[in-house]
């Protein structure tokens, strides 16, 4: 019984630290991949419409699973506008030719570590 209790809660623990890790960091963009600029995750392998802006603001046909991009080295989400960075990975040989990550652009409170 107690062997179980355990397993529920490790199970339990590591599926909340699950659901608040960085999603973005599984995600990458493509610009000139097969079928035009295009989001794929890293996870599951699923790929997101990623379409160009419209005079420098969102699309209105924008998908709302999809991305929408500017000339600038951002990208941002259909439903909710939230705005992603692209960087270079980190191991670039783990992804396809010219692919970007996707870093979330939303300040957190953490100062980092301090300096004594």
């Amino acid at each position: 019984m107690r062997r179980k209790l355990a397993i529920s809660c490790w199970m339990l623990a590591w599926g909340i630290t699950g659901a608040f890790s960085a999603d973005a960091d599984k995600l990458y963009f493509t610009a000139k991949a097969n079928g035009g600029p295009k989001v794929t995750s890293v996870l599951t392998g699923s790929v997101l419409p990623a379409v160009p802006a419209v005079a420098g603001k969102k699309p209105p046909d924008c998908p709302p699973n999809g991305f929408w991009f500017t000339a600038s080295d951002a990208l941002f989400r259909c439903k909710d506008d939230a705005k992603y960075l692209l960087v270079k990975p980190d191991r670039p040989e783990t992804f396809p030719a010219g692919a970007l990550i996707l870093r979330s652009s939303i300040p957190t409170d953490d100062p980092g570590p301090s300096v004594k």
